[in-house]
């Protein structure tokens, strides 16, 4: 059974390696057959902190997942989508 490294719920915020901590999570997500992960770095840049754009991203995953009838898998969080010149914000959270 493969292990993986999964960052702690007691980190600071803005601490620690966000990179690799969400290599991780995405790694062990991949390993469970959630194979179309916002995350994973196949699909581009995603910040989920709602700074970078992730129109890109999103819609290579959403292509990715519909083209196999799978599921997307986004994680929580603040995700800046182009949204026709709008500038808005999606937020995700559970």
């Amino acid at each position: 059974m493969p292990q993986f490294t999964l960052p702690p719920d007691t980190r600071a915020a803005g601490t620690g390696n966000p990179p690799a901590d969400m290599n991780g999570v995405t790694d062990a997500h991949v390993s469970q057959g959630a194979v179309f992960n916002l995350m994973n770095a196949a699909y581009g840049t995603v910040d989920n902190t709602g700074v970078v754009d992730c129109t890109t991203a999103f819609a290579a995953c959403m292509a990715a997942a519909i083209a196999a009838n799978g599921e997307m898998v986004i994680p929580p969080g603040k995700y800046n989508l182009n949204t026709g010149g709008r500038g808005r914000s999606c937020h995700v959270s559970w």
